[in-house]
């Protein structure tokens, strides 16, 4: 009889073990079920079980792992941003979930921007520290960069602004974090941005003189005569056409046969005589000889 008793106990623990043992999860947990992330960041979801105490393997996936992925023990990684639509201006959630035999769990991650910490005026295709030099009448491409590099930039928030606006123009390209300045002429200017609360140092722009390296006084046959109390009209070129001197006009010998106006050309003659006209572009010169002669 005895015997019988401890054979009954014996089977009723294998009964309860092997119950246990065939026992199935129905319900998992997860210790978030909706988050905010800055992209780049992670978190460690921990799943739970109902029924407690049971050892089993869990399943993870993301519904959009290009933007929020997720490895295989739970730990979520802030991908990129997530629109749902292309017109959408508020990002959308992207879900991750877990999953236990029978039971499942859902957590719903949104990805926050990354936020600008600082930013610096580079100009492209040039290396110096030093302020930048440029001739009248170029351009050159300045662009904002930021720190972090992959920081999320409202570029349409991005503000350009020019001191001695006469000297250098900044015009903002649209869509980007770029602008182009154009010089005018000789002086200088200051170019500064802002982006919300960040404002970096700006960037010194010298518009340097172009000088000229020749001065050609224009069809000097047709003006090489002149009858009393008439006029002619000089007029000259110079090289480089950029040059940012302007020509200037004198009588270099005879000025008691005619006089000039230095600054148009007009030549009004007087009396008869040799008259010798010079043009002046900076630091180089041109003339031809006028003879005055009486009707």
């Amino acid at each position: 009889m005895k015997n019988i008793s401890i054979v009954a106990v014996f089977a009723a623990a294998l009964a309860l073990i092997s119950c246990r043992h065939e026992e199935q999860v129905n319900v998992v947990l997860l210790n978030e079920t909706e988050v905010e992330l800055v992209k780049g960041s992670t978190l460690q979801l921990v799943p739970t079980t109902r029924p407690e105490g049971i050892t089993a393997d869990f399943e993870w996936w993301s519904s959009n792992p290009e933007y929020v992925s997720v490895s295989e023990d739970g730990l979520v990684k802030a991908e990129k941003i997530y629109f749902e639509n292309a017109t959408d201006t508020e990002s959308s959630s992207v879900a991750i979930y877990c999953k236990c035999q029978g039971g499942a769990a859902t957590c719903m991650v949104k990805v926050l921007p990354l936020q600008a910490e600082s930013a610096v005026i580079k100009v492209l295709d040039w290396d110096s520290n030093e302020a930048l030099k440029m001739a009248p009448m170029t351009s050159k491409t300045l662009e904002l960069v930021f720190t972090p590099a992959d920081a999320d930039v409202d570029y349409d928030a991005i503000e350009w602004k020019t001191t001695g606006f006469e000297y250098v123009a900044v015009k903002k390209i649209e869509g980007t974090a770029q602008a182009v300045i154009t010089s005018s002429m000789a002086g200088s200017a200051y170019i500064s941005a802002r982006y919300g609360a960040i404002e970096e140092p700006g960037l010194n722009v010298i518009v340097t003189p172009v000088p000229a390296t020749s001065v050609t006084i224009l069809n000097k046959t047709e003006m090489s005569r002149v009858l009393v109390g008439r006029t002619l009209q000089f007029a000259a070129s110079y090289a480089p056409e950029n040059a940012t001197v302007e020509v200037a006009w004198k009588i270099a010998s005879g000025a008691e046969h005619a006089s000039i106006n230095s600054e148009t050309g007009l030549f009004t003659a007087k009396s008869p005589g040799t008259v010798t006209v010079q043009a002046i572009a900076g630091s180089v010169n041109d003339s031809v000889e006028v003879e005055v002669v009486e009707e």
